[in-house]
């Protein structure tokens, strides 16, 4: 039986929300990039009376469905980061302004039907192998964290172009390129994850 906790990568268009001509802004002025992370928890009802109904309400029930008829995703932690950029133009010169990456997290956790009624020991194994599941999310949200720290201080690394297109070009293969890095290091935690659980190399 293949449980295996899974992840979703949604990368939305690095986005230059305005360019400013601003006489006042000197060049030599680091760029100022913050992030904001934001975490929710979504829930998605499992039912049946024993593990093979439980297994088989995941396979429907669950936000991404099964491959297979062995298959069934537990928990899902859906990302998306979100580079927002603000350049300043002078003397012929562009740079970034302001920036804000925001990367948004929901956790997909499982609700089981038939909690109330199964007994005190059943609910036990239940609620520690949500907390499992919980953990294994949360470690998916902490790598998505990491990185949009990176993105941020990435931008905050760029000098100044000749014009915006190619800053923004320049500034759009960078977030990809670590953006590839965080996609490897999320597979990679599940890889060594379903290792850990179920053997094999």
């Amino acid at each position: 039986m293949r449980l295996f906790c899974s992840v979703r990568f949604k990368l939305a268009p690095f986005l230059a929300l305005a360019t400013f001509f601003a006489s006042f802004a000197a060049l030599g002025q680091p760029a100022a990039a913050e992030v904001l992370f934001k975490q929710d928890f979504k829930y998605f009802t499992v039912r049946g009376k024993n593990t093979v109904q439980i297994f088989k309400d995941f396979q429907r029930r669950s936000p991404i469905k099964a491959k297979g008829e062995n298959d069934a995703t537990l928990g899902v932690a859906t990302i998306q980061f979100t580079p927002e950029v603000q350049y300043v133009t002078k003397n012929g010169r562009c740079r970034v302004g302001t920036a804000t990456v925001t990367a948004d997290v929901t956790i997909h956790l499982p609700r089981w039907a038939n909690y109330k009624g199964a007994s005190e020991v059943n609910q036990r194994r239940w609620d520690r192998f949500v907390a499992d599941i919980k953990d294994h999310e949360l470690t998916h949200a902490a790598i998505a964290r990491k990185y949009a720290d990176r993105i941020q201080r990435k931008i905050e690394s760029f000098l100044s172009r000749p014009d915006c297109e190619t800053l923004e070009n320049a500034l759009a293969q960078a977030a990809l390129s670590l953006l590839e890095k965080h996609d490897r290091e999320q597979r990679a935690f599940d890889e060594r994850e379903y290792r850990r659980l179920f053997g094999g190399t």
